[in-house]
């Protein structure tokens, strides 16, 4: 299974083998790959994900492989429990778009 996040500038990093993965998680790779700095929102259409430790695809959000999540840069710093460096280790390809989400 694979999600991919697109950010506000348009790059888009694809997350590939998420099938065990959970939104804590989610969140740690995504501030590793994104290299951020200020804290964020991931978004599934309208919806805003968690950032606990159910499974991604236990939730009721109703992932299909391939789907894309938006970013909302909130502008605050991040927290000492999202600088702490998670040990997940994940496949993913980096590529860069315009297409709309």
């Amino acid at each position: 299974m694979k999600l991919s996040v697109k950010s506000p500038n348009g790059k888009i990093e694809v997350f590939d083998e998420v099938d065990n993965w959970t939104f804590a998680t989610l969140h740690h790779q995504v501030i590793e790959r994104f290299n951020l700095k200020c804290d964020f929102s991931l978004f599934f259409g309208n919806r805003q994900l968690s950032t606990d430790d159910t499974k991604l695809f236990e939730s009721d959000m109703e992932f299909v492989s391939g789907d894309r999540l938006r970013m909302i840069i909130n502008g605050n710093g991040l927290s000492s429990v999202d600088n702490a460096s998670g040990n997940s280790s994940s496949k993913f390809s980096t590529t860069n778009g315009s297409s709309s989400s």
